[in-house]
């Protein structure tokens, strides 16, 4: 066993010592933690950009595996095409309040009752329906 894989087996087996010690130094470190990452963000535009998508997906299909994986309307179950369709409205209104689209999806998959998913046709259909009426 090289000294990588040494490394990350220890820190997998002293994880919650780990934690905690990650814990205290950006406590006593914050500003100084927050001020570097915003200058590496700055400098690593692209590194970041990449990383956000990824963590955008990853969050998206969490959303999308809470809410049932396919449109509640047509079955439909591609994932490109697939919303969360807030059950009461407002859903724009909401997401305002939230700021960010990872505060907003972290609070679909802890209400999955609260929304339904559609697909993009489908959901068109609900919010055109009700100007029908």
């Amino acid at each position: 066993m090289d000294k990588t894989e040494y490394n990350k087996k220890y820190r997998l087996d002293h994880i919650t010592y780990f934690h905690e010690y990650d814990k205290e130094r950006y406590l006593t470190n914050k500003d100084d933690i927050l001020v570097n990452r915003k200058e590496d963000r700055e400098k690593y535009p692209d590194k970041y950009k990449k990383r956000d998508k990824l963590n955008y997906r990853k969050l998206r299909i969490q959303v999308i595996m809470a809410l049932g994986e396919k449109c509640v309307d047509c079955r439909t179950m591609d994932i490109r095409v697939l919303d969360a369709h807030h059950i009461n409205g407002g859903g724009s209104q909401q997401f305002k309040t939230f700021g960010n689209y990872k505060k907003y999806y972290k609070y679909i998959i802890d209400n999955p009752t609260e929304f339904l998913l559609l697909c993009a046709n489908c959901h068109r259909i609900r919010h055109y329906g009700d100007l029908d009426g």
